[in-house]
Protein backbone atom coordinates (compact mmCIF):
# COMPACT_ATOMS: atom_id res chain seq x y z
CA UNK A 1 0.00 0.00 0.00
CA UNK A 2 1.54 3.53 -0.51
CA UNK A 3 0.59 6.83 -0.46
CA UNK A 4 1.16 10.33 -1.66
CA UNK A 5 2.91 12.58 1.09
CA UNK A 6 1.89 15.72 1.94
CA UNK A 7 -0.89 15.28 -0.86
CA UNK A 8 -3.78 17.64 0.59
CA UNK A 9 -1.70 20.77 1.02
CA UNK A 10 -1.12 20.54 -2.76
CA UNK A 11 -5.22 20.55 -3.40
CA UNK A 12 -5.25 23.53 -0.81
CA UNK A 13 -2.27 25.65 -2.61
CA UNK A 14 -2.52 24.89 -6.61
CA UNK A 15 -6.45 23.87 -6.71
CA UNK A 16 -8.15 20.38 -7.49
CA UNK A 17 -6.68 20.60 -10.99
CA UNK A 18 -3.39 20.41 -10.05
CA UNK A 19 -3.64 17.74 -7.69
CA UNK A 20 -5.37 15.74 -10.41
CA UNK A 21 -2.27 16.67 -12.75
CA UNK A 22 -0.14 15.17 -9.51
CA UNK A 23 -2.33 12.05 -9.82
CA UNK A 24 -2.03 11.90 -13.39
CA UNK A 25 1.75 11.65 -13.42
CA UNK A 26 1.98 9.13 -10.57
CA UNK A 27 0.04 7.20 -12.38
CA UNK A 28 2.72 7.73 -15.62
CA UNK A 29 5.93 7.20 -12.82
CA UNK A 30 4.34 3.92 -11.69
CA UNK A 31 3.85 2.34 -15.23
CA UNK A 32 6.97 3.40 -15.91
CA UNK A 33 8.62 1.60 -12.75
CA UNK A 34 6.73 -1.25 -12.33
CA UNK A 35 7.14 -4.51 -14.10
CA UNK A 36 4.02 -5.70 -16.67
CA UNK A 37 2.25 -8.49 -14.31
CA UNK A 38 2.00 -5.97 -11.18
CA UNK A 39 -1.07 -4.15 -10.68
CA UNK A 40 -1.88 -0.72 -8.72
CA UNK A 41 -5.17 0.61 -7.80
CA UNK A 42 -6.64 3.56 -6.42
CA UNK A 43 -8.19 2.26 -2.94
CA UNK A 44 -9.28 5.63 -1.92
CA UNK A 45 -8.27 9.58 -2.06
CA UNK A 46 -3.92 9.52 -2.62
CA UNK A 47 -4.00 5.91 -1.31
CA UNK A 48 -2.92 2.97 -3.53
CA UNK A 49 -2.58 -0.72 -3.01
CA UNK A 50 -0.10 -2.67 -5.09
CA UNK A 51 -0.17 -6.81 -5.76
CA UNK A 52 3.31 -8.22 -7.51
CA UNK A 53 2.43 -11.81 -7.87
CA UNK A 54 5.04 -14.08 -7.10
CA UNK A 55 7.58 -12.37 -5.37
CA UNK A 56 10.17 -12.63 -2.58
CA UNK A 57 10.62 -9.53 -0.51
CA UNK A 58 13.88 -8.93 -1.71
CA UNK A 59 12.62 -8.38 -5.36
CA UNK A 60 9.09 -6.66 -3.91
CA UNK A 61 11.37 -4.49 -2.65
CA UNK A 62 14.01 -3.48 -5.64
CA UNK A 63 10.36 -2.80 -7.69
CA UNK A 64 8.79 -0.08 -4.93
CA UNK A 65 12.12 1.31 -4.39
CA UNK A 66 11.82 2.01 -7.91
CA UNK A 67 8.93 3.45 -7.91
CA UNK A 68 9.20 5.48 -4.74
CA UNK A 69 12.41 6.94 -7.14
CA UNK A 70 10.83 7.68 -9.76
CA UNK A 71 7.31 9.63 -8.30
CA UNK A 72 10.33 11.35 -6.19
CA UNK A 73 11.85 12.66 -9.46
CA UNK A 74 8.88 13.59 -11.25
CA UNK A 75 8.27 17.43 -11.67
CA UNK A 76 4.26 18.26 -12.64
CA UNK A 77 3.06 21.64 -13.64
CA UNK A 78 0.76 23.34 -10.94
CA UNK A 79 -0.85 25.01 -13.94
CA UNK A 80 0.41 28.79 -12.45
CA UNK A 81 3.44 28.19 -14.19
CA UNK A 82 5.18 26.49 -11.36
CA UNK A 83 6.21 23.02 -11.06
CA UNK A 84 5.52 20.53 -7.58
CA UNK A 85 7.11 16.96 -6.91
CA UNK A 86 5.38 14.63 -4.43
CA UNK A 87 7.03 11.24 -2.82
CA UNK A 88 5.59 8.49 -1.40
CA UNK A 89 5.49 6.08 1.72
CA UNK A 90 4.98 2.56 1.28
CA UNK A 91 3.98 0.04 3.72
CA UNK A 92 4.66 -3.76 2.37
CA UNK A 93 3.00 -6.99 3.71
CA UNK A 94 4.01 -10.69 2.00
CA UNK A 95 0.82 -12.74 1.85
CA UNK A 96 0.78 -15.98 3.57
CA UNK A 97 -2.10 -17.93 4.33
CA UNK A 98 -4.13 -14.88 5.96
CA UNK A 99 -7.61 -13.49 4.19
CA UNK A 100 -6.71 -10.66 1.94
CA UNK A 101 -8.46 -7.93 4.34
CA UNK A 102 -5.49 -8.71 7.07
CA UNK A 103 -2.96 -8.61 4.11
CA UNK A 104 -4.48 -4.76 3.49
CA UNK A 105 -4.60 -4.23 7.37
CA UNK A 106 -0.94 -5.14 8.03
CA UNK A 107 0.25 -2.89 4.79
CA UNK A 108 -1.58 0.26 5.78
CA UNK A 109 0.07 -0.23 9.37
CA UNK A 110 3.25 -0.78 7.70
CA UNK A 111 2.70 2.54 5.82
CA UNK A 112 1.74 4.65 8.91
CA UNK A 113 4.74 3.60 10.13
CA UNK A 114 6.63 5.05 6.99
CA UNK A 115 4.81 8.15 7.48
CA UNK A 116 5.38 8.29 11.48
CA UNK A 117 9.31 8.06 10.71
CA UNK A 118 9.94 10.86 8.18
CA UNK A 119 7.75 10.00 4.99
CA UNK A 120 9.43 9.20 1.82
CA UNK A 121 10.48 5.33 2.74
CA UNK A 122 9.22 2.26 2.67
CA UNK A 123 8.35 -0.24 6.05
CA UNK A 124 7.58 -3.75 6.36
CA UNK A 125 4.83 -5.09 7.84
CA UNK A 126 5.66 -6.64 11.66
CA UNK A 127 4.10 -9.87 11.47
CA UNK A 128 0.94 -10.11 14.26
CA UNK A 129 -0.08 -12.44 15.82
CA UNK A 130 -3.52 -13.64 15.89
CA UNK A 131 -4.71 -15.69 19.16
CA UNK A 132 -7.29 -18.58 17.35
CA UNK A 133 -10.50 -17.93 19.16
CA UNK A 134 -12.73 -21.27 20.38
Amino acid sequence: VFDIDHFKPINDQYGHAAGDAVLRAMAAACRSAIRTEDLIGRIGGEEFAMVMPHTDQAAAFAIVERLREAVAETRIATGEGQTVSVTISIGLAQYGDQEVHRLLRDADRALYVAKDQGRNQIRYAEPVAIAATQ
